[in-house]
């Protein structure tokens, strides 16, 4: 992988080498600096202690929303999913409008699966909301622990994440995007742009990682040749050792962050071939990245330029293929193409709503499926 991939800061890189020979087979400060065998738990993805807060936060969302499952169809529901030919096929899904084909894909799989029998279609959409809120919790936990946070949030991170995550899975606002079933457009492009963000996480953290390695062979290198006069012989048979599990690992960070990196790509194209909502996807992940894990600009773009140019050749190509939503047509019912509606009314429509569902999400009372909002 290219050098520029995996460049850190001087002082980064230090550390990371201090690190390395600290924790060195041998070494009598290896515990010292690491302590037990368990320290590491907190870097694998799902830590096993976090396991059943979570899975209990799941059952009990499960509960909350069991008595939805049976829910008929309502308004928009029948006129897409029972009416509309689009679902009821795999090939005229993949050829549905722009911005919607992988929502349409997956009716199809509903429709495949139960033909229009309510519950498939209230079973995924509360799978797809307990996978966002899955999403939301690691990639809290993650971010709580990121460089920079204050060490009184990160010691915390584990509560936090599983406070944060229980809020978003059951708070009231989120019962029309579960319930009501064509909504699933809404929650399954926010679950790709939870993954985006996720893996985007990932592979910064990846790319920390792997200068670690690079450092610990060079110091590791520069103290056999100084100690090569004074040491044994078997002495040297250890750095070998080290050198080559450096360079392993190092080769092991840049496959995860080929990997990360990609599959943030593909998250971002996901969601926005879901609902258009996901256009913004470029702006959130490189503000989460330079928010969290890059020290400047410069740095950002050196280290994962690829990744964000890809999630922004993601979002223009869905401005391509959506620039027909712009023009009026007789068949618009929402958006900037509704007749009698200009984008400017659009526009100075949207601060009021804005202020309300904020309102909303403090205090989630009264709730309604269609405000019937007027235009300003």
């Amino acid at each position: 992988m290219n050098s520029s991939t995996v460049e850190l800061d001087p002082a980064e890189s230090g550390q990371a080498a201090e690190l390395f020979l600290a924790g060195r087979p041998g070494s009598s400060n290896a515990t010292e600096k690491h302590g037990s065998a368990n320290v590491r738990d907190d870097c694998w993805p799902w830590p096993r202690r976090a396991w059943l807060p979570l899975a209990g936060l799941l059952l009990f969302v499960c509960g909350i929303y069991a008595n939805s499952l049976r829910v008929p169809f309502l308004l928009d529901d029948r006129l897409t999913l029972v009416m509309e030919p689009t679902t009821h096929s795999w090939s005229n899904a993949a050829r549905s409008a722009y911005g919607r084909r992988v929502g349409m894909l997956s009716f199809a799989a509903n429709y495949a699966w139960g033909r229009t029998d309510v519950l498939s279609y209230h079973v995924v959409n509360l799978a797809i909301h307990l996978a966002a809120g899955t999403l939301l919790w690691a990639l809290s936990r993650r971010l709580l622990r990121a460089p920079g946070v204050p060490e009184t949030l990160s010691r915390a991170a584990e509560p936090l994440a599983w406070t944060i995550a229980a809020i978003w899975l059951s708070h009231p606002l989120q019962t029309n995007a579960v319930t009501y079933t064509v909504q699933r457009f809404e929650s399954l492009a926010s679950l790709g742009i939870l993954a985006a963000l996720y893996a985007v996480a990932r592979a910064a953290e990846a790319i920390r990682m792997a200068p670690a390695d690079a450092m610990a062979r060079e110091a590791s290198t520069a103290e056999s040749a100084a100690s090569a006069q004074s040491e044994p012989r078997e002495n040297s048979c250890e750095e070998i050792a080290s050198w080559q599990t450096a360079m392993a690992r190092r080769q092991a960070n840049g496959l995860r962050v080929l990997g990360w990196g990609g599959l943030a790509v593909l998250s971002g194209w996901l969601a926005t071939q879901t609902k258009e909502i996901a256009i913004g996807v470029p702006v959130l992940t490189l503000a989460l990245d330079r928010a969290f894990f890059a020290p400047s600009w410069q740095a950002l773009w050196r280290k994962r330029w690829w990744i964000h140019a890809g999630l922004a050749v993601v979002a223009g190509l869905l401005l391509y293929e959506s620039r027909g939503a712009f023009v009026a047509g007789p068949a618009s019912s929402a958006g900037f193409s509704t007749q009698g509606l200009t984008p400017w009314m659009y526009l100075r429509s949207q601060p009021a709503v804005l202020v309300h569902y904020l309102r909303l999400c403090v205090w989630p009372d009264p709730l309604c499926l269609d405000y019937g909002w007027p235009v300003s």
